[in-house]
Formats: structure tokens, C-alpha cells, sequence
């Protein structure tokens, strides 16, 4: 018990950071280097209010490996990275990486990494506090409210699923993964419309974290 409370003092310095960066903002026409015509974005707006069928329009999702972090996952090559090097008021370092996969118009996909100090897993409860915090995070929707968690295992390692949706926006969503492995905590995030949501893709984006052990 006492190194799961020293695991979750850690991560108390970075929670806020950690749920602002997962939750993104997604509206027609927001991706880097292209504009949505009028055309398009009314049929994305429309597309989602009325939670009609997805357009063919798609990235192509492929094993991406990230040795690194000794994981692999569904997800479109070259995704966006971003890394930080963390230090809490306690004075604990760890490392936290992001990557981000653009599947425009309807959502993103998000895989965050956080390498703590110690090799311990978290326990349930502090998944269960690490969740809370993703869901209170200030994303660019608003407040999270979690509508269904329970419990998930991937290569035996035990997790949480996450559904949210926003109290200041009814045509997203969010659905996550999180999983304590060794010292790492994987967090895979979809958020966008909430056909999307529903989708084949994004149901097998979350289920294709691999882990092999450092």
C-alpha cells in the first residue's frame, strides 16, 4: 500500500495536465493544412446531431510500434508527439509522451504514456483516481462526466474503459482505456462525434494496445 500511495502522490502533479492534453477539440475543418469547404463542415455538423451513418471517408489504421515505450497499437503513421519531462512539488521526476492521430472530421485518436519512478502498478483505487481526474479535466469540450466505466484486462494486465460525454457539447464524446503495466500507465483516448465513436475503427483502435515487457 505504501508504494501505491507514493505512485499516486506522483502522479498528483500531473493529473491536470495529463486530462487537458487527452480530451481534444474536434470540429470540421480544424485539421492542420486544410480547410473544410461550407459544404463539407454542414454535412459533419449534421452527420453527427443526427447520429446518421459515418461517410467512407477514413485513415487506414496499421500496427505502429514504439519500442521506446515497449508497446505497439493500432494507429496512423507518424503520428503527432509530444514529450515532457515532469517534475512534482515532492519532487518526483517522470516522463510523460503523447501521441496524437488526427481522423478528420470526426475525432482523434490519443495515446498517452506516463514512465513513473517506481516499477509498482497502481492499484485499483489509484486507477480509479487516475480516471476521475481524466473526466474533471478542462478539455477544449468542457467538464467530462463519465457515463459507463468498468473493469478491462489486456495480456493479463488489468485496466479501466471509460465512456464520458459533455455537458457543454451533445454531439462529442469520449472513450478511453487505461492500463497500469510495470511503471508505465497507457491511456488511449477517442474523442469526436459520437458515431464515430461507435465505429469499427475506434473499437479496434482501443483494443490493440500490445505491451512487452522492459
Amino acid at each position: 500500500m505504501k508504494r501505491n500511495k507514493s505512485a499516486i502522490t506522483a502522479l498528483a502533479g500531473v493529473l491536470a495536465f495529463v486530462a487537458a492534453s487527452l480530451i481534444s477539440d474536434v470540429r470540421a475543418g480544424d485539421e492542420p493544412g486544410s480547410a473544410a469547404s461550407p459544404g463539407e463542415a454542414a454535412q459533419a455538423s449534421k452527420d453527427a446531431a443526427a447520429g446518421s451513418e459515418l461517410p467512407p471517408r477514413r485513415s487506414k489504421l496499421t500496427r505502429q510500434t514504439f519500442p521506446e515505450h515497449h508497446f505497439s497499437v493500432l494507429l496512423t503513421p507518424s503520428p503527432e508527439t509530444s514529450r515532457e519531462q515532469v517534475t512534482t512539488s515532492g519532487g518526483q521526476s517522470f516522463s510523460a509522451t503523447h501521441f496524437k492521430a488526427r481522423e478528420w472530421p470526426h475525432g482523434v485518436y490519443e495515446v498517452q504514456v506516463l514512465t513513473l519512478p517506481e516499477h509498482s502498478g497502481l492499484s485499483p483505487l489509484a486507477l480509479d483516481e487516475l480516471c476521475a481526474k481524466i473526466a474533471e479535466g478542462p478539455g477544449d469540450f468542457g467538464k467530462a462526466v463519465i457515463t459507463a466505466q468498468n473493469e478491462i484486462s489486456a495480456g493479463g494486465n488489468s485496466g479501466r474503459h471509460l465512456e464520458m460525454s459533455f455537458k457543454e457539447n451533445k454531439t462529442n464524446g469520449a472513450k478511453a482505456r487505461v492500463y497500469s503495466i510495470g511503471r508505465r500507465v497507457y491511456i488511449l483516448t477517442a474523442s469526436g462525434t459520437k458515431p464515430w465513436l461507435k465505429s469499427a475503427a475506434v473499437n479496434g483502435f482501443l483494443d490493440s494496445l500490445q505491451v512487452k515487457g522492459e
